[in-house]
């Protein structure tokens, strides 16, 4: 069976959440397909990224770094800014909305 868990990034040194991630991922991986997926790619020197490590999960990170997440984000933004104008506008040269 593949597993999947997602997180969007390691907290920090006391974080209860990476930890239950961390656990469940070193204890599901025997038997089981099993990668950690994150949002954001952790520092190589995170404890919870180095216990994946040396467990031998997988770990897959999205983005490489917030910034690239943020631009995206702020991109489809201004995407859906600019339909809703084009949607309210009576222009006749305006797609269909």
């Amino acid at each position: 069976m593949r597993i999947l868990l997602c997180k969007s990034h390691f907290a920090g040194p006391v974080s209860g959440s990476d930890e239950t991630i961390v656990s469940y991922a070193t204890n599901l991986k025997q038997g089981h397909q099993l990668v950690v997926v994150l949002l954001y790619a952790p520092a190589e020197n995170d404890q919870y990224y180095a216990r994946l490590k040396q467990a031998g999960v997988e770990v897959i990170a999205i983005a490489s770094h917030p910034f690239l997440h943020n631009l995206l984000t702020r991109a489809t933004r201004v995407r859906d800014v600019v339909e809703l104008k084009s949607c309210t506008s009576n222009n006749a040269y305006s797609p269909p909305c």
